[in-house]
Order: C-alpha cells, then structure tokens, then sequence
C-alpha cells in the first residue's frame, strides 16, 4: 500500500497527488506499525509487553528524525523533488528485501496460547462492537490506553496542522515555498 507513495512525491502534478499519497502514507502506517508492535509483543511474551512496545516507539521515532535529517539535508543541496524521495525508494526495496527473510512470528503466538488455555472467559462476546465498548467504556486499564493512543495522535495532528497554517499564513515567504514545491 505504502510503495507507490515516494514515486507520487517526487513526480506529483498536483496537490490532489500529494494528499492521496500522504492518504495511502497514513494506511500504510497505520498497518504496518500495528503489526510489528504485535510481532514484537509476540516475540517478548505477556511479561514483556511494555517493553517490546517501548523499543518499538523508540526505534520508530529514531528512524523518523534520522530520515528528516537525511531528507532535509538531500532537499537543502539537491531541491525539493524528486532527490531526497530516491532515499525513500531505498527504504521500500529494502523493506521489500526484508520482508522476503524476515520469519512470521505464528510459532511464538501458539507457544503462548499454549500455555493459556482460555484468555477470555467464554461469556465474553470477541466481535467488533464487544470489543470497541470494552476498550472504551468498561475496562478502565484498556479505556486509559485508548485515551492516551488518542491523545499522542492528536497532539501530533495538531502539529502537523500548525506548521501548515503558519506556512500558509505568510510568516513563511510564500515565494520560497511555491518556487521548491513547483513540479
């Protein structure tokens, strides 16, 4: 879902290009980080969870400020487009490299049931709507989760749009944007 993403950057007619690039970039996300916190959590066992996750969010915000640095540094010397998306075709055919070694971790997980033999009482509805109501509402440990998953979005939502209404806004010279940004 996330590969053709570098390509609409760095070759994108339009604006309309680069929102739906950025739309595929969240889905992507949103998917890929979700699984490889759960591989982690699967790898680490139920003792470790906190921990897989934490080294998760540490590597995944080090990757993102090393990537910013590289890509800033390429657009510094070499223009907006299309040189410093060539560091993110690297990093899908690596990925893609990767993902043909990279073992699936369904041992671990039935290692784990093993050793578990009922996780939920049988009562216990697993459906999608059981679920949301229990994460929202009645488990107080899982609502705090989800309230503090929604908070961190938020707060990095907010920032994303105020560095767009302050560059939108003129305290940035408009000139300098669009002459980077022209395709």
């Amino acid at each position: 879902m996330g590969v053709p993403v570098h390509f609409a950057l760095a070759h994108a007619p339009t604006w309309g290009w680069i929102v739906a690039a950025n739309v595929l970039l969240g889905l992507n996300q949103g998917l890929t980080r979700s699984m490889t916190v759960n591989m982690k959590i699967d790898l680490v066992g139920p003792s470790r969870r906190g921990l897989a996750t934490g080294l998760n969010e540490a590597a995944g915000y080090t990757a993102v400020g090393v990537t910013a640095l590289l890509t800033g540094y390429l657009a510094t010397g070499y223009g907006l487009r299309p040189v410093p998306e060539l560091l993110g075709v690297v990093l899908v055919a690596t990925e893609l490299a990767l993902s043909l070694v990279v073992r699936d971790t369904a041992a671990h997980v039935a290692l784990e049931l093993a050793r578990h033999s009922e996780p939920l009482p049988r009562s216990e509805k697993t459906g999608l709507k059981a679920v949301f109501v229990r994460t929202s509402w009645r488990d107080r440990s899982l609502r705090g989760a989800s309230q503090a998953g929604l908070v961190n979005n938020l707060n990095d939502g907010l920032v994303v749009a105020a560095a767009v209404l302050t560059a939108a806004s003129g305290l940035l010279a408009a000139r300098w944007i669009t002459d980077r940004t022209e395709p």
